[in-house]
């Protein structure tokens, strides 16, 4: 039903640049295919927090159709696995602020990430990602210099 409604509608924002997607259960992977397939150009920030249904499919979708996403919020899309990172990595390499919180990437793909994109970053929230912890640190000391903003570390292990 969600779908049916609010599609239609969004896809008539040519220029839209921002969506907020956040504490919407419902929102599901061929929904957000969709909408970014056919507007994802122009899109400059994307919230999907607490989105749960979302996978490392949806992310791929949205590397693939995203070029210019400087913010994305994935706090809480807890099916996500390190090929997310990857994608995102190949994809949406203008990010400027990315909120990873309550996610179960490793510490690998998290440095691996911030190596291959961390010159744009300038926040990056790592809440609750237990599993981060040297390579991540490292990675950020030596690959982002803009940063100005790094939310507490949960459990960094040095």
């Amino acid at each position: 039903k969600f779908k049916k409604l609010i599609l239609p509608a969004l896809k008539k924002f040519e220029k839209l640049e921002i969506l907020s997607l956040a504490d919407l259960p419902s929102v599901k992977g061929q929904f957000l295919k969709e909408f970014v397939t056919a507007r994802g150009q122009t899109l400059k920030q994307l919230i999907l927090t607490n989105s749960g249904k979302l996978s490392d499919s949806s992310i791929k979708i949205i590397s693939e159709n995203c070029p210019n996403l400087t913010v994305l919020d994935l706090a809480n899309v807890c099916k996500l696995t390190d090929s997310s990172l990857g994608y995102l990595a190949n994809g949406c390499q203008a990010l400027e602020k990315l909120i990873f919180c309550r996610n179960s990437f490793s510490d690998e793909a998290v440095a691996a990430f911030v190596e291959t994109t961390g010159r744009c970053l300038e926040e990056l929230s790592l809440n609750n990602v237990k599993t981060v912890g040297h390579n991540t640190a490292l990675a950020i000391a030596k690959h982002s210099e803009k940063l100005v903003f790094v939310f507490r570390l949960c459990k960094l292990k040095l």
